[in-house]
């Protein structure tokens, strides 16, 4: 998340000609920590099901940064 962060903070700082490419690098670092959060929350029950309980909370606070991103 600390990459995240570093990355939007270095977005906002940057000229217009690195956005795209720093936005295509931040969208990626999201990505990666919205996979992380599934993955750890996602657990086995005693049939060998997978048993998916997401962090409501994280995915909320995820999705308004993401809705926020997108505006840029």
């Amino acid at each position: 998340m600390g990459d995240t962060l570093r990355l939007l903070t270095t977005f906002y700082r940057s000229s217009l000609k690195d956005h795209e490419q720093l936005k295509g690098k931040l969208q990626l670092s999201i990505n990666e920590v919205l996979d992380i959060d599934r993955k750890v929350t996602s657990q086995e029950t005693h049939d060998g099901q997978t048993e998916k309980s997401f962090n409501k909370s994280s995915a909320y606070y995820w999705n308004e940064f993401r809705s926020a991103w997108y505006r840029i």
